[in-house]
Order: structure tokens, then C-alpha cells, then sequence
């Protein structure tokens, strides 16, 4: 952040070129008389939380979401940064295949530059948690194992989401 308050254009080119992200995720970066500009591959938008009917699915189908979710956090190659605005703000798109995907409509004011894997491992968790609630049964064991992992702040790895995700619909 400057002085100011406005977030500096140069942490964001310091995080982006630092990262596995490299130069290979976005097609251009520039500055215009409205502001700093970072092109990025358009992806097609069909918000997660208004396509994800979990009422309408069978919890198997929901669970496979919510993994192919945590699969996407874990592969993006984004920086935990820019992850956490991801997963915070909502741009998070459920593809017709149900797989999700990650588009870049994001505010950077919000920016926080020290973000860990950590932070964005629990709120992607909680994203997870809130999207299995609506199939709350004895048999949603995953939601169960979240309510109970994410107030100890448990989770310091995507590594470990996916795990106890993928054990849960392995003993449903």
C-alpha cells in the first residue's frame, strides 16, 4: 500500500513476475490514463454461487465440486495473493462440466502482498464448507470435518483440503 492508500502497481508486476504465474498467465501489462492494466485470458462467467445447485445434486456430484474447487486452487499457479482475492471476492466459475475455473475480475485494494498458503487454504475451506451446508446429512462427512477444522484454522496446505475432502467422499 502507498501512503496514500491506493495499492502500488509494482508490488502487483513484484508478485505476478515472482510466481509460478510468471508471464505465461497474462497476455499484457500496461498503464493507461485510467489506471494500471493487467490483461488476462478471459474465462467465461458463470459464478459458482449462482450455478451451484446443491439441493438439485446428489452429494456425490457436489463433492466432486467441491474438490475439482480445491484442484483448481492448488493448480493455478496463481500467487497466494491474488488466490485469496479469487476465492474472497467470488471468481470462482462452475464450467458446464462441472469443473471450476478462475477468472481475474478482481479489486486489488484488497491486495495483501504477505498472503500465505494458509489464508488461502481456509478460504477456500470455507467456501467448501458453505457450498456442502445445504447437503447437511450423516452422511456429509466432509461438512462435518470442516465445521470442525476451519475455527481451529487447521488447514496450511491445499495438500491437506484435498486429502480430508477426498477421504470424506471416499467413506460416504
Amino acid at each position: 500500500q502507498n501512503p496514500g492508500g491506493a495499492w502500488n502497481p509494482e508490488k502487483l508486476m513484484n508478485i505476478i513476475e515472482s510466481s509460478q504465474m510468471g508471464r505465461e498467465r497474462y497476455v499484457d501489462m500496461f498503464d493507461s490514463s485510467k489506471g494500471f492494466c493487467v490483461v488476462l485470458d478471459y474465462v467465461k462467467e458463470r459464478k459458482l454461487t449462482e450455478f451451484f445447485m446443491a439441493k438439485d445434486m446428489p452429494l456425490q456430484v457436489c463433492e466432486d465440486i467441491c474438490l475439482n474447487l480445491v484442484v483448481q486452487c492448488m493448480t493455478s499457479g496463481l500467487p497466494y495473493p491474488l488466490l485469496e482475492l479469487v476465492i474472497k471476492q467470488g471468481q470462482l466459475q462452475l464450467m458446464k462440466d462441472n469443473g471450476v475455473a478462475i477468472s481475474y475480475a478482481i479489486d486489488l485494494e484488497e491486495l495483501d502482498e504477505n498472503c500465505t498458503e494458509a489464508r488461502c487454504v481456509m478460504q477456500c475451506a470455507i467456501r467448501v464448507r458453505d457450498m456442502l451446508e445445504k447437503k447437511v446429512s450423516k452422511k456429509n462427512v466432509g461438512y462435518q470435518l470442516l465445521t470442525k477444522k476451519i475455527p481451529k484454522q487447521s488447514y496450511t496446505s491445499f495438500r491437506e483440503l484435498y486429502k480430508d475432502i477426498r477421504l470424506a467422499t471416499a467413506t460416504a
